[in-house]
């Protein structure tokens, strides 16, 4: 199974997780947000904050996510997971999110190389959708992602 991720996150020197967004490669979709308790860069005050809170039910505890990720993951068994990201960071907190217990049948994949932006682009204007919105992101590099 393929799944696309995709995270805001507070820095890149202070890194924390705000928001996770997974879609897989058949449309099954998962998005939580944690509270913020952290500081945050002017970009994500300006860009991300403001889309936040929009769904009540996204909202979690650090603990509540590790159960909400686990759950969603078991719907595809043993079979193997890989996980598609744009960029290793959003693979760092995925696993954080895990409690740093990783499940054996994950696969982590760099798929920057294979993503075709115009694709992604046209999939934010085409949708009216906004980035830098974990979820949006995630459907996004499932749009634009070329196939070997």
């Amino acid at each position: 199974m393929l799944i696309f991720i995709d995270t805001e996150f507070s820095d890149f020197v202070d890194t924390h997780l705000i928001s996770i967004g997974m879609v897989s490669a058949s449309g099954h979709e998962f998005y939580a947000e944690l509270p913020i308790a952290f500081d945050v860069s002017d970009f994500v005050r300006e860009t991300v904050l403001p889309q936040l809170g929009k769904n009540p039910e996204a909202l979690c505890s650090r603990e509540e996510l590790t159960k909400r990720i686990r759950r969603f993951l078991e719907q595809f068994g043993a079979e193997p997971v890989h996980i598609l990201c744009d960029d290793f960071v959003d693979y760092v907190l995925f696993a954080e999110a895990l409690g740093g217990d990783v499940p054996a049948n994950i696969v982590y994949v760099r798929i920057f190389e294979r993503l075709d932006f115009s694709k992604v682009e046209a999939f934010f204007v085409e949708n009216r959708l906004q980035r830098h919105h974990a979820l949006n992101d995630a459907k996004a590099n499932k749009a634009g992602y070329t196939y070997p």
